[in-house]
């Protein structure tokens, strides 16, 4: 059975989602143009609202050998050469999803300098979702 890229996104945000649940964060997906899902902890007494981007990827098939995940964060066109990449006011974390082994690696948006991210397996075996979740949202949090 086939699964679409719609579908594995989805996936993708759901699997976030539920990480962020886990994490005792409020959390519900979006559908805003930069960001798909928002959260907030309940802990916090401001409950100030985060937006995070997710994406979601299988190996690439042309390098399986390398067991890297490509991501493409930008926003715009790449046929017309005026792709951007994404910026903290769009969203403030990047949830990379390994569609294949349901891992999740976080990044702060205010860190991103490319338009296209590769990351290894071995990153997503290496830090788990809540450990890159909470380095990510120091750098958030900072100013």
């Amino acid at each position: 059975m086939d699964i679409t890229n719609r579908q594995k996104g989805s996936y993708g945000e759901h699997l976030v989602l539920s990480k962020l649940f886990k994490m005792g964060m409020n959390a519900l997906l979006w559908d805003g143009d930069f960001f798909d899902l928002i959260f907030y902890s309940p802990k916090d007494p401001l409950q100030k609202l985060f937006k995070v981007q997710v994406k979601t990827a299988e190996i690439e098939s042309r390098r399986p050998h390398l067991k890297n995940y490509s991501y493409k964060v930008h926003y715009g066109s790449y046929k017309r050469r005026n792709d951007q990449k994404l910026k903290p006011f769009h969203a403030d974390l990047l949830a990379y999803v390994a569609f294949d082994i349901d891992k999740v690696f976080f990044e702060p948006t205010k860190r991103l300098n490319v338009t296209h991210r590769r990351i290894k397996r071995m990153q997503f075996d290496t830090f788990p979702s809540e450990e890159t979740f909470e380095m990510a949202m120091k750098i958030v949090r900072t100013k």
